[in-house]
């Protein structure tokens, strides 16, 4: 109504009026007449109720801005969340359930305790069976690679694993385990890192696997200095092992012994070279005849004979 131009009222006044001034020509305009000035009368209540509707509502800005904060937080909840918004009260009570479970585990301190105790009653028991087990099989271990070690040159070495138990409990059980050796007789047994060099780390090492070669899943051994401070038979030996793992795995050897190179199945010689201070490294694969002059040469030196051809072709032909 305050288009007072335009508005309903004015309007269907306007046509009240025309009507009437018709039907003073046609009588049978009464009707029309009269249902006009009806329909004044209820916009005129119309209008009159939702003013009154309108004088109720109370604007409360403040409460306007919570209310949009609200919604907002649950439209940013429900991203968070990957879920609709109508979805949020159900995910709420899942989540408070999950919460008071949790807090009443951490309120009944005894049943936490209890389930504590157990887990390390538990823990022990399998702790002390697998040291028990580790005592056992590092006896057997440190014989077998001792005996080993021999073979390798290292005679009078003694290789031990030492089990000692601790008093917490940790990740692999309550053992700590060292690896000592002993290279000459009549010294004790020291940590394995500090006192062996790099070739006796690497026959040590042959050793450890020669014995583990059964249950031992590494697919590829690599040795450096395995013959460092060896030859003649002991050389043999620490061939005649090698060619022995590479029987069902990958074995790569870097050595400069005829007696060791004679036991491989595959021969690589590594060049190196410089020209115009630019120094290059090759690795050639030797085919047979390239096979028996390097070993030929590792064998004699400068100056290959027939001699020593012949005696590195006795070699290659003893390994097979």
């Amino acid at each position: 109504d305050e288009d007072e131009a335009n508005n309903v009222q004015s309007l269907l006044s306007r046509c009240a009026q025309q009507l009437d001034e018709i039907r003073r020509i046609d009588p049978a305009l009464h009707g029309s007449h009269e249902l006009v000035n009806a329909a004044i009368i209820q916009i005129q209540e119309v209008i009159s109720d939702l003013r009154a509707y309108q004088d109720r509502i109370e604007v409360n800005s403040d409460r306007l801005e919570i209310v949009n904060e609200r919604i907002a937080t649950m439209q940013s909840l429900a991203r968070k969340h990957r879920i609709e918004a109508a979805q949020l009260p159900e995910l709420a009570a899942q989540m408070q359930n999950e919460l008071d479970a949790l807090q009443a585990d951490v309120c009944d301190f005894e049943a936490v305790q209890q389930k504590l105790d157990q887990a390390r009653e538990d823990y022990f028991f399998v702790a002390k069976k697998l040291s028990a087990k580790r005592v056992e099989t590092g006896q057997q271990l440190s014989l077998e690679i001792s005996e080993i070690m021999q073979q390798l040159g290292m005679q009078g070495g003694h290789f031990s694993i030492e089990v000692e138990r601790r008093e917490e409990p940790g990740a692999h059980g309550i053992d700590r385990i060292q690896y000592l050796v002993s290279t000459n007789p009549g010294q004790p047994g020291k940590n394995l890192s500090k006192v062996a060099s790099g070739g006796e780390l690497s026959r040590i090492s042959l050793a450890i696997q020669v014995v583990m070669s059964e249950s031992s899943s590494i697919p590829v051994l690599i040795f450096d200095e395995v013959d460092t401070g060896v030859g003649g038979a002991v050389a043999e030996i620490v061939g005649q092992k090698l060619r022995w793992l590479g029987g069902n795995r990958q074995v790569l050897c870097v050595t400069h012994l005829a007696q060791v190179a004679a036991q491989a199945h595959h021969h690589y010689r590594v060049e190196k070279s410089s020209l115009d201070n630019i120094t290059r490294t090759e690795v050639v694969t030797l085919d047979p005849a390239e096979r028996l002059e390097e070993i030929a040469r590792m064998l004699g030196g400068l100056e290959i004979t027939d001699q020593t051809r012949a005696h590195a072709s006795q070699m290659i032909a003893s390994s097979g």
